[in-house]
């Protein structure tokens, strides 16, 4: 399935609405996204010091194989040498916010895979909060009328020939992101 592209939706109505309310008084949104860009990214960066998802759970443990062949950072879950969290990053225009990596194995670990699985080895992704466009509804584009914060990638076909990796999200919005979206999106808002 080459040039397929994978999206999971997280639907969140209010903050919707107040985007929307925030691109109709702005117009330009990239001031805004490019300063809560900034906490996002410090946010994903968190997790993988918690080693936890966006919902607060806990990432799975090593496989005992890998754990007693690992060289370095042994007790660290997505962490061999830091490439992974050190490559997060954000793109910003005047209607959405991009956060992600460009490392094909993110979605690895992100959505997890089965040895010899086709499929699910991405060549990038993004977590995007992003206001909803109507053309885009019109369209039918419906995962991005759903919701806010998206996590995309485009796949491309592989075979994972290592045994199964589970999937330990990293991308994607907390509570505690989601609270202060709203504080930022309210301020922004109160603005003259």
């Amino acid at each position: 399935m080459a040039g397929a592209s994978i999206e999971i939706t997280v639907d969140d109505a209010e903050l919707n609405a107040a985007l929307r309310r925030l691109q109709a008084k702005l117009g330009d949104l990239k001031p805004f996204f490019a300063d809560v860009g900034e906490q996002l990214l410090n946010s994903t960066r968190e997790r993988f010091r918690a080693q936890t998802a966006p919902d607060g759970a806990p990432w799975a443990p090593l496989s005992p194989a890998y754990a007693a062949r690992k060289k370095k950072n042994k007790n660290k879950i997505l962490t061999l040498d830091g490439r992974l969290r050190g490559t997060l990053t954000k793109q910003v225009d005047q209607d959405s916010l991009r956060i992600g990596t460009p490392l094909a194995y993110g979605a690895t670990h992100q959505f997890g895979a089965r040895k010899g699985q086709f499929g699910a080895v991405v060549a990038q992704i993004n977590a995007y909060v992003r206001r909803v466009k109507s053309r885009d509804v019109k369209q039918g584009r419906k995962t991005v009328a759903k919701g806010v914060a998206f996590v995309r990638a485009h796949s491309r076909k592989m075979i994972v020939p290592w045994g199964n990796i589970p999937a330990r999200p990293f991308l994607g919005l907390s509570d505690r992101d989601r609270a202060d979206l709203l504080d930022a999106l309210n301020e922004y808002l109160a603005r003259d």
